[in-house]
């Protein structure tokens, strides 16, 4: 948790909803709150030396790309970070092991968070391990009290532990829908066969697979969604736009 004696660094857009964690968790426990400047936010080296000179504790919000960035330009741990919470994309296990070392030795925690906008910002969590490390593959955890989590298969029916198929979100954090457009929401929020009556799920097109631990694993997208920066790309759309100009005649997009 966070309290009086924490320092959080904030540089998330505000219109991205882990503005709202990255700004009042810290101000409601009595913390104090550092703003990136619009320049700052962007630049790796400036948020290294941020980490420094504010003797900040706490980042509860980075997409594993920046904090590869930021990982690679600090000059070395700093003794004050405790906390580093990472979400919008898949983290690595090599990042993982890398980002703790951000911190002193045994102190930072990494916490791996997964959680569509659609669902009210985080819906699981994971303390990243050595084990996970290890293994080459950190899951995105269990869900968050409230939220339920569920692989389905493509009968919507419940798939067994270590099986791969569709992640589904359920809870007090599942959105209404889509403003104004009833028919993309009427194929992403779907009737919860296994919630009580009346009750929606959240289909988030990810792939997951459940371990029989309980915990849940990552494994990409059922379409052509990727990530970039944490945001939310549609490779059909490129593709598309693409594809309007005159001299063009076909066309792929791919991520790097």
């Amino acid at each position: 948790g966070l309290g009086e004696e924490d320092t959080v660094l904030a540089r998330t857009a505000l219109t991205f909803d882990p503005s709202v964690r990255d700004l009042f968790a810290p101000l409601s426990t009595g913390g104090r709150v550092v703003l990136a400047t619009g320049d700052e936010a962007d630049d790796p080296d400036a948020l290294a030396r941020l980490l420094r000179a504010e003797r900040v504790t706490a980042v509860l919000s980075v997409v594993p790309s920046m904090l590869a960035l930021v990982v690679a330009a600090s000059p070395g741990p700093s003794a004050d970070l405790r906390l580093v919470l990472t979400t919008g994309e898949a983290l690595t296990a090599p990042l993982a092991d890398a980002a703790r070392a951000l911190g002193a030795p045994g102190r930072l925690r990494l916490v791996n968070q997964y959680g569509p906008t659609e669902c009210t910002n985080t819906t699981t969590y994971h303390v990243v391990t050595d084990e996970d490390v290890a293994r080459g593959r950190v899951p995105i955890g269990r869900p968050l009290p409230g939220a339920r989590v569920r692989v389905l298969g493509p009968r919507l029916e419940l798939l067994p532990a270590g099986a791969i198929g569709e992640l589904f979100i359920a809870g007090r954090g599942v959105a209404r829908g889509y403003l104004g457009d009833p028919g993309r929401t009427a194929a992403a929020y779907v009737p919860d066969p296994y919630g009580p009556p009346g009750s929606r799920m959240y289909r988030t097109g990810d792939l997951a697979r459940l371990r029989a631990d309980g915990v849940l694993e990552f494994h990409g997208r059922r379409d052509n969604q990727v990530k970039v920066r944490g945001h939310r790309v549609e490779l059909g759309e490129v593709e598309a736009a693409v594809l309007r100009h005159p001299a063009v005649a076909r066309t792929a997009v791919a991520a790097h």
